[in-house]
């Protein structure tokens, strides 16, 4: 049998090279503006353990003349709540209950409480409490869970959103921004805290400190508030648009 008809037979295939795809760059993760969002996120709630890790046990040690076994306590309570929330805060995410956002704004707000009742701060005027210090640990578990725990599923959403790629070909990259920044903010914790503490004093030197992670959480709410409006706003000029060219036929 003649070849031929077979060639002539034979389907046409576009034989040019497909495009390539863009490479996933530090470049191009880096100009996703919530990239930026979720890893500052992820540098606080690291930042306030360094910060208490180096301070707390001076502080029971002048207030109360504890020994350092009672701080480890604390911590120790810290630990076991940070089990407990931690995939809590991932299972209500995942079952969609409460958005990653409001998780993410809650748990700022309640690290930034807890810097005011650890010391406590001085225009609270209340006495001084290892119970209120104690009670303090548990709000900073719950903050930080909140932070800590969807900072991954935040990266790799914001970087998917912006067509840098899809969260297997990400996994990699977002695994070494995501653990950068929890270094950074664990490094940073102890050299800043302690520094803020010793120019100050503890209960204002933590009230202060709480103040930065409300700034934030307003911030991080404000950048919602003006997303959300851009969204309405253009959802309501595309379904405005059918309705134009309606009235153009009628």
């Amino acid at each position: 049998m003649d070849g031929s008809a077979t060639t002539r037979n034979a389907p046409v295939t576009n034989s040019s090279p497909a495009s390539p795809k863009p490479k996933i760059s530090h470049r191009r993760i880096l100009a996703v503006p919530w990239v930026w969002v979720a890893g500052g996120t992820l540098f606080l709630g690291n930042f306030i353990l360094g910060a208490i890790e180096s301070t707390l046990p001076l502080y029971f040690q002048r207030a109360f003349g504890s020994s350092t076994a009672v701080s480890g306590l604390a911590f120790f309570f810290f630990g076991i709540l940070y089990g407990i929330v931690a995939p809590l805060v991932g299972y209500i995410v995942d079952r969609k209950f409460v958005s990653l956002r409001t998780f993410q704004i809650s748990g700022l707000v309640v690290v930034g409480l807890a810097c005011q009742l650890v010391g406590p701060a001085l225009y609270l005027h209340w006495p001084r409490s290892m119970v209120l210090s104690f009670m303090s640990m548990v709000l900073v578990a719950e903050g930080t869970a909140c932070l800590n725990v969807l900072g991954v599923v935040d990266v790799t959403r914001a970087l998917s959103e912006h067509g840098v790629g899809t969260p297997l070909e990400l996994r990699y990259a977002v695994a070494g921004f995501t653990r950068a920044a929890l270094a950074l903010g664990y490094a940073s914790g102890p050299v800043v805290g302690s520094s803020i503490v010793a120019a100050l004093n503890f209960q204002t030197g933590f009230a202060l400190i709480g103040l930065v992670y409300f700034g934030v959480a307003a911030f991080i709410s404000a950048l919602c508030l003006v997303s959300y409006l851009k969204s309405y706003s253009k959802s309501v000029s595309e379904s405005a648009k059918p309705a134009e060219g309606q009235e153009l036929i009628d």
